[in-house]
């Protein structure tokens, strides 16, 4: 039974990574939303 929990490892743990690298994601693009909008140009 070890070899197939190798295998196959609980799900709980890449759950929570990719929860917390969607958080990092979401709060960079906040972060670059503050900023000048590169789509306007001062004249």
């Amino acid at each position: 039974m070890a070899l197939l929990s190798f295998l196959f490892p609980p799900k709980a743990k890449s759950a929570t990574a990719a929860k917390e690298r969607l958080q990092i994601i979401i709060a960079r693009e906040r972060g670059g939303r503050q900023g000048p909008s590169p789509t306007k140009r001062s004249s």
